[in-house]
Formats: C-alpha cells, structure tokens, sequence
C-alpha cells in the first residue's frame, strides 16, 4: 500500500523533528532567559541589600553610642547640672567645675565611639564660660557660646525631642580652620523643672561613614555609596564627603519594595544613564544609605549566558541531526510496538489491537497481525469444542460401561432368592439396585465428594455380596474424616472394585476381602488404596492396563475402562494424578487413587463436559 509522503514514517518523523527543534529552541531560550535575567536581578540586589545592612548596623550601632553619649550629658549626671546652675562667682565654682570636666571626660573616653566625636561643648546658654572635650591638640579662644547660639539650626536642633542629623552636613567654625561635621544639639533640663537650663553640642565626624565603609572592602572597593540626609545626598570618600549636585536625583519610579523594614529598591538618573540602587534606611529619621548596582555587572552574567545559550541551541541542532537519520532509518517505536504485540501473542493474548493499525507501511503489518491473532484465537476455540465433545463422549460411554449381564444376573438372584428363601435379603438387594441406576442416571456433575463415591460403592458392593453368598467382603480405613469431603470423579472406584472382584478375587476361588483405605501423605495430594487377596497381575500386564493400547476384545478390561480411568483422573486433576498399580502375583492387588487436596487449595468445580 502506497502512502502520501507526509503520511510515511520518514515524512511525518522529519516534520515532527524540524518542528521540536525550532519550537523547543525558541521556548528554552526565552524561558531561561527571563528565568535567569529575574533570578540574576533579584540575586544581586538582596546580595547587595545583605551587604549594605551590615553597614547600616554598624552606623546604627555607632550613632546609638554617640546618642547615649549626648543623653547622659542631658540627664544623668548631677555634677553637669550643678556645673551649669553655678555662676563663676560662686565660691564653689572652681570646684564643681573641675569635677564636672572630669565626669564628662570619663563618660567621653568610655564611649565606644567617642574617636568620632571630634568636639563636645557643654555649656549654659547664658553665660560665656563652657565645658570643651575635642580630638584637636590644640585650641583656640573663641566666644563658643556665642558662636553655637547663633547657628541657624540652633533653635531647631533644641526643640527635637530625641538626637537627629537633621542639621546636615555643616562647616564648624570652631576650631582653627573649618571642618565637615554633623553637629548635634541637645537642652540640657533642670532636674525639678522643664526650663532649659543649658544645651549640649556634639560635632560628628564624616570619618563615622567612611571608617565604616572602608571596615567593608569588598564595597568600598567594588562599588559607590551614598549617604542621604532630608534632601541632601552624599557621596562618601575616602575620609569626606561629597555633595552631590542637582543633576542626580533621585527618582521614585519602579521602586520595589525588598522587605518590611523599609528596605528599598530604586533607579537613579545620572548623565542620562539609568542605574540601579538599593537603599536602607538608618535608625536616625531621615538618613539613608544608599549602594548602586552598574549595569556592568549585568552585562558580565548576559554575555556568559548568550554563549550557554548559544552552545545549547547548537547541541540541540545535532541532536536533531542525529535523531533524524538515526531513528528514521530504525522506526524503533512502531517495531517495539509490534514486537510486544507478538510477545503478547505468544503468552496467548490474541484480542485485536488496533494501537498497531497505523496510516503507514508498519501499519499494514499491524492490521496482518491482527488478523493472524484472530484467525489463531477462533482455531483454539474450534480445538477446546472438539475436546468438550470428546470428555462428553467418553462420559456418556463410562455411565453405558456397566455390564448388561450384571443386570441380568441381579436379577435372577433376586427372583431366586425370592423363591427359595424368606429373607429379608430381598429387600436390600432390591433397594441397592434402585440406588444404585438411580445415581448412574442422575445429573451431569462429574465431581463428587469421597463421601457420595463410598456411597454409591457401598451400594454397588452390597449387590455383589449377594450374588457370591458372603463370600466377599468390603472394608474401609479412613485416616481423617475430613478427607470425606474432597472432590473426586464420579464413578472412578466402581471400575476398580469390579475389576478386583471379577479378575482378581473369582479366579482365586477363596474369600475375597477388599480393603478401602483413606490417607493424605502430605499436603497437596489425598489418596484411596484399593486391596484385594486376589490372584494379582503381571508388571506387564499391569502397564497395559494403563496405556493407551486397548487390550484383546475378550479381556473384560476394556468394558470397564480402567485406563479411562487414569486418565480422566489426569485430566482433571493433572499429570501429577491418576491411577498407579502395584501387584504381587499370586497374594494380591493395590490400586492407589491420587487425588489434588481440594481442602487446602479451595473448591474445585464441579463441571459438565
């Protein structure tokens, strides 16, 4: 069958392949990279925003001690106070003075960050002397006060109500030439009262920043920080900083949000050129510090990506390449597919699969397969019919197989005994025969139990008892009882009692005894020993009793069918079962009946043939 060029396997394999390629190309590489641009984004900034407050803290942590420094100026020590309620005239001036510059001192040098506090002025507003802590070696006569009280941000800085560097950056025009600090100013209150009583000033140092940056090499080395005071915004130096000019803004667009303690990710315009920023706000309001992010380093990680990307989208194209002349020219899919479908075959699954019926060359195979499935499977159930019929024969010549000259012999016996004697033998003869062509004629259930086998013998037996006079006797051995209720086949004992009876124990000419006996030797398999004190069999005959060769017409072996009986007991039950013979000639006969032990391996079915 000829088939369209899109519709055969090297066709539809080649669109199919082409088609991956272009679409898994062009997924992967847009997918991996928005992955990795956003997972690159977001690693560096939190990368950067865990940097950064570090940096914060330890700002925070200096600032917090420089603070407590300035508290404890305000409230803490009477000796400052009584410094500044005492007038110079005061006899005890000299003395309370003294002991507050020591006590201020003392605090001073105990502060763990009192190296940026490059000057301390603690003083009454109203007067001109004061208290003067300062990093110089050296000083200068200045009216302090005077100077401090006329700052612009004094009365601002006095009606805070906590330390701030809301002041700026600021020149201080104390000490011998200007200098860059971030003054601090504090009332000092009367302890009984909320009238400020004096003020405490603290000039510190830009060094706080850049010690503290510099304390960070990898971000002072690597990139800028900025340090954000209200509107004012810092570049921090080596030891200075630098006040930015207009031009660099800060812009709020695409502000994001990094967590809940007011971590802040921006972008700033300078020179035309967008920059990314990451802010963390310091513990004092208003303050911020600020790193940025340059583009270069996002560059870097693309450019190493578009060469991944490009190595992948050329391994992808061989693979594709190699796929293609590989597995086009193997069809290993559809071949695997027919091959199970064989293997399936052969453990004797013949249901049609229509999985295997494709549009293609393999698939006109399928289809043959198929068929062949089919035309195996109504074979088979051709076969299992005749076997049935077979069974059903041989069945309906076992119940045909009693012979009609017992019948006539039954008979004369009973009208004998009923003419010479008044006993009551009559009637049991009589009602033996009515059970016994009653249970030849009843149902087709070839399975019994032991029980309804012994039955039926014992019915059969007591009819021959009385045809030889009491000269045979039937006796039964049962090991356990509960073998009773095993499963066997109707009409396998009757056969074997007859034959011992005719063939064994008549031509012998003395009193027969037959001898029943019921045991399981294990728990698979319960079997039925038949004696009898007869003339017993050759090993050769023996064999030809239980082969498939039929015997001379006038041996009486083949009415009775004990061949047939070995092998319905084999059909039924295996070939592990049947009939065995063992035979010592001139003292006796035992047939042994295996059976399968139905009681331990469940019920077994009766069934009709």
């Amino acid at each position: 069958m000829k088939h369209s060029f899109y519709k055969t396997i090297k066709g539809r394999f080649l669109l199919i392949v082409c088609s991956l390629i272009i679409v898994l190309s062009i997924g992967i590489i847009t997918f991996t990279y928005v992955i990795f641009y956003n997972r690159l984004e977001n690693n560096v900034i939190h990368s950067t925003d865990s940097s950064l407050s570090l940096l914060a803290n330890d700002i925070n942590k200096k600032l917090s001690d420089i603070y407590s420094y300035a508290q404890w100026c305000q409230n803490n020590n009477t000796d400052i106070i009584n410094y500044i309620k005492t007038s110079p005239s005061s006899p005890s001036y000299g003395r309370i003075t003294t002991r507050a510059k020591e006590r201020m001192d003392e605090e001073y040098l105990r502060n763990p960050a009192h190296t940026y506090m490059q000057r301390v002025i603690i003083a009454n507003s109203e007067r001109e002397d004061f208290l003067q802590y300062t990093s110089s070696y050296y000083s200068i006569s200045r009216p302090m006060v005077k100077l401090i009280t006329e700052f612009s941000y004094y009365e601002t800085a006095m009606s805070e109500s906590s330390c701030t560097l809301n002041c700026g950056l600021q020149k201080s025009p104390l000490g011998r030439t200007p200098t860059d600090c971030f003054p601090v100013i504090q009332p000092i209150k009367n302890l009984y009262s909320i009238h400020d009583i004096g003020f405490v000033y603290i000039e510190i140092s830009p060094r706080l920043l850049s010690d503290t940056v510099l304390e960070y090499t990898t971000l002072a080395d690597s990139l800028p920080l900025y340090f954000t005071i209200g509107d004012a915004t810092y570049l921090i130096k080596e030891n200075q900083l630098e006040k930015l000019s207009d031009h660099y803004e800060l812009l709020k667009k695409n502000r994001k949000k990094l967590s809940n303690n007011g971590h802040q990710y921006l972008e700033i315009h300078k020179k035309g050129k967008t920059q990314r920023l990451v802010t963390i706000p310091l513990e004092t309001e208003h303050c911020y510090i600020t790193q940025t992010i340059p583009d270069e380093l996002f560059h870097q990680q693309l450019q190493s990506y578009l060469f991944l990307i490009v190595t992948i989208l050329f391994l992808l194209l061989l693979l594709g390449t190699f796929l293609y002349f590989l597995l086009a020219r193997l069809v290993n899919n559809p071949v695997t597919a027919l091959n199970n479908r064989l293997t399936c075959i052969a453990k004797g699954d013949f249901t049609k699969d229509a999985a295997i019926e494709w549009e293609n060359e393999l698939g006109d195979i399928g289809r043959s397969i198929n068929k062949l499935s089919a035309d195996i499977q109504d074979l088979m159930n051709k076969r299992i019919e005749d076997e049935k019929e077979k069974k059903d024969y041989e069945y309906k010549m076992l119940q045909s197989q009693i012979n009609p000259h017992f019948l006539y012999n039954t008979l004369n016996s009973i009208k004998w005994m009923a003419i010479t004697q008044n006993a009551p033998g009559i009637s049991e003869m009589v009602t033996a025969l009515s059970r016994l062509l009653k249970n030849i004629a009843k149902g087709s259930k070839t399975i019994v139990t032991i029980q309804d086998e012994f039955s039926f013998l014992d019915d059969y037996f007591l009819i021959q008892k009385y045809r030889y006079g009491g000269a045979i006797r039937l006796e039964y051995k049962i090991d356990d009882k509960e073998l009773l209720a095993n499963k066997i086949l109707r009409f396998t004992l009757q056969p074997i009692v007859e034959n011992a009876i005719f063939h064994g124990i008549e031509p012998k000419g003395c009193e027969g005894i037959i001898t029943i006996h019921l045991y399981s030797d294990d728990k698979t398999k319960i079997k039925i020993d038949i004696t009898d004190n007869g003339i017993g069999m050759t090993p050769e005959l023996i064999q030809k009793i239980l082969s498939e060769d039929e015997p001379d017409k006038s041996q009486f072996f083949r009415d009775v069918g004990i061949s047939s009986v070995h092998k319905r007991l084999q059909y039924t039950f295996g070939s592990t079962c049947g009939l065995f013979i063992h035979s010592v000639p001139g003292k006796s006969t035992t047939m042994t009946v295996t059976l399968k032990n139905t009681l331990e391996e469940g019920t077994l079915e009766c069934t009709s043939y």
